[in-house]
């Protein structure tokens, strides 16, 4: 349980850096927090692509669109396949994928 604690504490600490603004210090935790979580849960669940999902935001945050709209989109993705397309969390993922899509245009 300890290793899953450690997974959640690293993507808690990168998205506040993320919101603050301080991308050099996210992106380490974010990569750690990816370490953990796939090996805990494995890549196709609703834990792992959170965390896809939240270092897609980072990209975004620093204008790297294309590779946020990959991280997205494959969160969105695992998702859909482990919750459903109808499921809250699919949804919210899914207008916020479009939404960074609209931005590229």
């Amino acid at each position: 349980m300890y290793f899953d604690e450690l997974g959640l504490a690293c993507g808690n600490l990168a998205e506040t850096y993320r919101v603050l603004g301080k991308f050099d210090q996210a992106e380490p935790l974010y990569k750690r927090a990816m370490q953990i979580t796939e090996k805990t849960y494995g890549r196709n669940n609703p834990n792992t692509a959170n965390v896809l999902f939240n270092t897609g935001l980072l990209c975004y945050s620093r204008k790297e669109y294309k590779k946020a709209v990959e991280l997205v989109a494959e969160a969105t993705d695992i998702m859909e396949k482990t919750l459903g397309a109808d499921h809250p969390e699919t949804i919210r993922y899914k207008d916020n994928l479009k939404n960074l899509r609209k931005m590229m245009d």
